[in-house]
């Protein structure tokens, strides 16, 4: 390289300098190993798909309150579905349900769209991990218990209403599972938690 030039023409290194660094490799995906079989798992996935092993140092997404938010989100679109049939005559609506007839349609179409969507939302939820979280969820799915007895008609498969109360039973009681297991040191915490579910009936 020739005296007074800054550059080498060839490859642009600065002269008397190191060569340009190579531009560093991007990862992605974030790719962990499960640590009870070895398999590997993405990042925020909370169960291992290949054994079931549960990690307590998941993070979850979506907060508590967002879980319940998009669930009374669903509501409120089913409510507007409903009022817009007030305006189809007498069979829908308010006169629907005063006459029986809404519970008669639930019968014969079984589960609603909507219903199904809630119930697949509540058994895919991961229970949080902190103990404020798992309280916080605790409180507000027991309130959404409501101790629906198992229907001897209609078909039990087709009842949302009992499907719906049952997919809340059990996430409570995994809940209060996880409590256990992630809050075992912390007695007082899950004493209230057995106390809130045994006074709504969710355990006995």
């Amino acid at each position: 390289m020739g005296e007074g030039v800054k550059f080498c023409p060839s490859c642009g290194t600065q002269a008397g300098g190191a060569a340009p660094a190579a531009p560093a490799t991007e990862k992605v995906g974030n790719i962990r190993k499960c640590p009870s079989c070895g398999a590997q798992v993405p990042a925020m996935q909370a169960v291992c798909a290949e054994c079931g092993h549960e990690f307590s140092n998941v993070q979850v997404t979506n907060s508590v309150q967002s879980f319940f938010a998009k669930l009374d989100a669903i509501d409120s679109e089913v409510y507007a579905n409903e009022s817009a049939k007030e305006n189809k005559g007498p069979l829908g609506g308010a006169w629907g349900a005063m006459l029986g007839l809404d519970q008669m349609t639930k019968m014969v179409q079984g589960t609603s769209a909507g219903a199904k969507r809630k119930i697949a939302m509540i058994e895919g939820y991961p229970i949080p991990n902190s103990k404020e979280d798992i309280l916080e969820f605790v409180l507000l799915a027991s309130t959404r218990y409501k101790g629906i007895k198992k229907p001897l008609m209609p078909d039990p498969s087709k009842n949302e209403d009992f499907k719906l109360d049952s997919a809340w039973k059990a996430k409570c009681e995994q809940a209060y599972s996880k409590a256990k297991m992630t809050l075992s040191s912390d007695k007082e915490a899950i004493a209230n938690i057995e106390s809130l579910l045994k006074d709504k009936k969710i355990i006995k």
